[in-house]
Formats: structure tokens, sequence, C-alpha cells
């Protein structure tokens, strides 16, 4: 069983959630984005 912390991302802009994905990664996170909430829930 993985350690690893696990995080989905729901935003829109691209540019934010690339941000928050570089950030949440170099703290360790294993990172998912999706742009919509309809994907998040699939």
């Amino acid at each position: 069983m993985s350690d690893a912390k696990k995080i989905l991302v729901v935003e829109d802009e691209a540019h934010l959630a690339k941000g928050l994905q570089f950030n949440l990664e170099r703290e360790g996170y294993v990172v998912s984005l999706v742009d919509n909430g309809e994907s998040a829930i699939e």
C-alpha cells in the first residue's frame, strides 16, 4: 500500500492549476488535475 498523499485539484484556469500542481508536488502530493466539476466526479 502506498503512503503517497493524493489530491484532486478542480480549477478551470490553467495557469492557476499548474501553479497549484507545482507547489503541491513540491510538498509531496501526487496531483490530479481536472478543469470542471463534472470531470471531478467521474
